[in-house]
């Protein structure tokens, strides 16, 4: 299961590369090199529970050794943590770089990542970080009259 959610966070970064990206030294815009993201792969001997649940915050993606605060160049702006609990659960969490990726975008990913992993929907098409959405709107033949 951990290996397929690997293969398939793959291929949806395809459709989300600057996710795959570092910022720029300027942090003002990203390099998009295909850095890739970290995924960080945990098993935890204990039953996914409601008292585990209140304290899950603590699993959460944090005390990442790739983060360099002095050069952004070096560090990912997405983390990924798979974690297996022993009743065979899985949690999977996200950290994200809030000037790269906002709420909404980090939903969706997860949503459309989520789709391709249960549906089996092909990779190839999701709806996903579209850059043509002018295209919706078409040109408009405007002219002058003198």
């Amino acid at each position: 299961m951990v290996q397929h959610l690997e293969e398939l966070l793959s291929k949806i970064l395809t459709h989300v590369y600057p996710v795959a990206g570092r910022f720029h030294e300027n942090k003002s815009s990203i390099i998009c090199q295909d850095q890739g993201v970290t995924l960080i792969k945990a098993k935890f001997n204990r039953r996914m529970n409601d008292e585990f649940l209140q304290q899950a915050h603590e699993f959460w993606p944090h005390g990442i050794k790739d983060v360099n605060t002095t050069n952004l160049f070096m560090t990912p702006i997405m983390f990924v943590q798979i974690t297996i609990f022993q009743c065979g659960g899985i949690a999977l969490s996200t950290s994200t770089s809030h000037p790269a990726i906002d709420g909404w975008t980090n939903f969706t990913f997860i949503y459309e990542w989520s789709k391709v992993c249960k549906l089996g929907i092909p990779a190839e098409k999701i709806n996903f970080m579209r850059f043509d959405l002018a295209n919706i709107f078409g040109p408009q033949n405007i002219t002058f009259s003198d």
